[in-house]
């Protein structure tokens, strides 16, 4: 009898071993997603999620799109596909339109269920991330490279197009987190319009105000009649010629403190751009290094301090959140 109990215990064991990994199997794999532009309309536009996709089972098995626009907020569902067929076999899922600011990033969640809707078992969950442009070239232009280089008070990118036809030029946007773009500037096409193949076309641009540690780029390819395609991300952390100085606190709820200054103090000066390079304003740092954000709104913003005769120069991002 003793022997019957252990033999039974152990099955009981084994069984729920097994459950639980077979739980724990995503149904499916997620080889790309991205999002396609549909339409344009004044500052918004309509997208879909393209999602390709390898079934790791057989059976019946729903897709779940969910999307939001920007870093914030809640996500909405926008698609439950029907991803069935056979184990090792890949497919395609297209959800509807959405719209969304233009300027602002799509995030998404891809939730897969077994069963016969998407309100069955949960078997896949990619929990949030952010949806990259489509790969590939929609627009009539080859960019054969896209790189930064970080220098002693500025970051350079360099990018080379072999053909641009019928093209507009690159609009520069820099980010600090990764997810918020800002435009910086626009360089024009060096065609001008006109059809360009097989040649070398090589452009650059020098971000003389950089954020101290990770700055994110990405060019945006305009054609004339308005599309766009982006290009990949370029990340180049930038640390000037920094000596001890800190800017807190980070966040900040009005006001800022530098310090570490000390023997370079005479002659320091600030100077606070927001994320499109604008200068917000300018004035020496007081002797007690305290400054006041108080008439400015919320937000990130770049403090640059200098003083020229000692070459203190450092740069700092700062959130502002009142």
């Amino acid at each position: 009898m003793k022997k019957f109990v252990s033999l039974l215990v152990l099955a009981c064991i084994m069984l729920l071993a097994s459950n639980k990994g077979f739980a724990q199997a995503a149904c499916i794999t997620i080889n790309s997603t991205t999002f396609q532009v549909v339409s344009s309309s004044g500052t918004n536009c309509t997208k879909k999620i393209v999602v390709n996709y390898t079934r790791n089972s057989g059976g019946n098995k729903w897709l779940i799109i969910r999307y939001r626009c920007g870093t914030t907020g809640t996500f909405t569902q926008i698609a439950c596909l029907d991803v069935s067929g056979a184990n090792g076999t890949s497919g395609v899922a297209v959800s509807g339109d959405f719209t969304c600011p233009c300027s602002q990033s799509v995030f998404a969640e891809l939730v897969a269920t077994t069963g016969n809707n998407c309100g069955g078992s949960e078997c896949f969950n990619s929990g949030e991330f952010i949806v990259p442009p489509p790969v590939g070239n929609p627009l009539p232009i080859n960019l054969s490279s896209f790189d930064g280089t970080n220098q002693a008070k500025a970051i350079t990118l360099n990018w080379v197009a072999e053909s641009e036809k019928s093209f507009k030029g690159y609009q520069i946007e820099r980010s600090v987190n990764g997810k918020d773009f800002a435009e910086q500037t626009f360089i024009q096409s060096q065609s001008n319009g006109a059809n360009i193949s097989g040649a070398v076309l090589k452009y650059s641009w020098t971000d003389a105000q950089p954020a101290n540690g990770t700055n994110y780029y990405r060019l945006k390819m305009i054609d004339i009649d308005g599309t766009y395609e982006y290009s990949k991300v370029v990340i180049v952390k930038h640390e000037g010629l920094t000596g001890d100085v800190n800017i807190y606190p980070n966040p900040s709820k009005g006001t800022i403190s530098i310090t570490g200054l000390e023997s370079d103090i005479n002659g320091a000066v600030y100077s606070i751009f927001d994320m499109t390079g604008k200068l917000v304003t300018q004035n020496t740092v007081p002797s007690n290094g305290n400054i006041s954000l108080g008439n400015m709104q919320n937000g990130y913003y770049i403090i640059h301090v200098e003083n020229a005769s000692t070459s203190l120069n450092n740069r700092s991002m700062v959130l502002l959140n009142k």
